[in-house]
């Protein structure tokens, strides 16, 4: 029987304490475990996931989910002790060998006492977490950490939040279910209100499509899922409201020391100044050129540069102008043309319904494979288009006769297509870290880098959380980090193979994985890279 059907008041309760990871379906109703305020587990097993990713992706308001791992519990004093929340009602869960043990305690939650274990003073007097980078990434583990009242500061180079733009637009799909634990209602509802078709957005049944580029016809057509395709720049503005104080920018980190005590600081150099910023936890998530990245990776920090070509615009145009493109699919579409191989990535940004002006603003990339020096970017704005539009031969005629109609004077955007497969570093006792980009640079042709971004934090949050109740540092950060490799590594592996298949229409056959294959086996033995064992899938950017 569910600890909520016990007695005769069927109460709700505020908090739990559960020594040892108890299932979830232990307590019964699922619906009023959603209110727990806050949770407690105790693990003695340093690794002890099971059953927890459960309870955090179903309790999304409780405003703290701790988890003490490597901590044994000796002794239960139910007289209680007094807590940031005021709870009316707690439930003591204890896992046993056979069976989950279950108290009801009222008023006061429980003192759980371990020989190793030392609640943690005021969190007012603790060191912060220090963010480098203030992208996506960066402000989503701002909002996790201001959910759990950990101490927290981002710093970021660029002058203001508008300074540059952040990208074109990104889908969200399988990392959704993270980054709804890991933020606020109502900033979720404000990335929601960032989707580039609101219309779209309320029946998306669109397929992700790769076509033939000289007919127009399919190659695949992977069936709908839950997407949301976002404006990268308004869904980092939806991210910074609420943690605006936290944010600082026009701050440029220059490297990474240590105090006289050892906890880990940010250097800033201005001129002939230096400041120094200590904190409790360093993690650099600003971008694939990452400067903690550098520190930790001195002698291997560089990306890894594909022999691709990738350039992109964004275009306003009317309703006739994209009914042939919307036709293909409302949202998005990718394909390759057989014999140039010339790759073509279209995507709406903004519907007229968002568009200042009242058009359709859309995304057009082209990227190609470098075989000679011709195949190089050009510098300037007016020769990039130009290639752009020479690119574009062979087209079917409404996707040739759109890339035509750009108009002169559009910038033109080379991304640099290079990766880095999250290599081993030393993270100084569990005090200098990565995520996102800075940890596992990936090309866009699998549409992962952000989701495995946002995964990162849904484990690093725990790991940061742990810490910040007193668990073993070192241990924890481990922890995040060989999940995180595990699980990127091959990811980066397999992103930079879709990109070198995306241009051999040969290799793009449905079912061949040897082909396939081969192209990444190719470039892997030349640069000294480990291969891929998986085919790629390809997936919106």
């Amino acid at each position: 029987m569910g600890i909520l059907c016990a007695g005769s008041n069927h109460r709700a309760f505020d908090r739990l304490a559960s020594i040892g990871i108890a299932p979830i379906e232990s307590v019964g109703s699922v619906s009023n475990v959603r209110e727990i305020l806050e949770i407690t587990f105790w693990s003695k097993k340093p690794n002890h996931y099971t059953g927890f990713i459960q309870w955090r992706m179903t309790v999304t308001n409780a405003k703290s989910i701790l988890i003490a791992r490597a901590h044994e519990v000796d002794a239960i004093d139910v007289s209680g002790v007094k807590t940031g929340e005021a709870v009316s009602r707690t439930v003591l869960l204890v896992q046993c060998e056979r069976f989950v043990y279950q108290q009801c305690l009222s008023l006061l939650p429980p003192t759980l006492t371990t020989s190793h274990f030392t609640r943690p003073h005021h969190r007012g007097n603790m060191d912060p977490v220090l963010i480098v980078g203030a992208g996506i990434v960066g402000l989503t583990l701002g909002q996790a950490l201001k959910q759990k009242n950990i101490p927290f500061v981002i710093y970021e180079r660029d002058p203001h939040p508008d300074s540059r733009g952040q990208g074109w637009a990104i889908t969200l799909h399988w990392a959704l279910q993270y980054i709804e634990a890991l933020v606020p209602s109502e900033t979720l509802q404000r990335i929601q209100d960032a989707q580039v078709d609101p219309e779209v957005a309320r029946n998306d049944n669109g397929n992700f499509l790769f076509i033939n580029l000289a007919t127009g016809e399919p190659k695949f057509k992977i069936p709908p899922s839950k997407r949301w395709r976002v404006n990268r720049e308004k869904m980092r503005r939806a991210l910074l409201a609420g943690i605006e104080e936290h944010v600082h920018f026009d701050k440029r980190v220059d490297g990474v020391t240590f105090t006289e005590d050892g906890r880990p600081q940010l250097l800033f150099c201005n001129g002939d100044v230096e400041e120094h910023v200590a904190g409790k936890l360093v993690v650099g998530m600003e971008g694939s050129r990452s400067t903690v990245r550098r520190f930790l990776r001195p002698d291997a920090y560089r990306n890894v540069q594909l022999p691709v070509r990738f350039i992109g615009v964004a275009v306003d145009l009317t309703d006739d102008e994209v009914a042939p493109l919307r036709n293909m699919d409302p949202l998005l579409f990718q394909g390759c043309h057989p014999e140039t191989g010339v790759y073509l990535w279209f995507s709406i940004l903004e519907s007229p319904a968002n568009n200042v002006n009242g058009l359709w603003r859309v995304q057009i990339n082209l990227s190609w494979p470098v075989k000679t020096a011709d195949d190089e970017v050009p510098k300037t704005d007016k020769e990039r288009l130009a290639l752009m539009k020479k690119r574009a031969a062979g087209f079917v005629p409404f996707l040739y006769e759109t890339v035509q109609r750009i108009p002169d004077g559009t910038p033109v955007v080379e991304v640099s297509l290079a990766d880095w497969e999250c290599l081993p570093w030393d993270n100084r006792d569990g005090k200098v870290t990565l995520a996102s980009d800075a940890a596992h640079a990936m090309v866009m042709y699998r549409g992962e880098a952000a989701n495995h971004g946002l995964l990162d934090i849904f484990h690093l949050i725990e790991a940061i959380a742990t810490i910040y109740a007193g668990g073993d540092q070192k241990v924890a950060i481990d922890e995040y980090e060989r999940e995180m490799r595990e699980r990127t590594a091959p990811a980066v592996r397999l992103s930079r193979q879709a990109c070198l298949e995306a241009h051999v229409w040969d290799q793009l056959n449905e079912g061949n994985e040897n082909k396939p294959q081969q192209a990444t086996e190719n470039y892997n033995n030349r640069n000294g890279h480990g291969t891929a064992h998986e085919s790629a899938c390809y997936q919106p950017n």
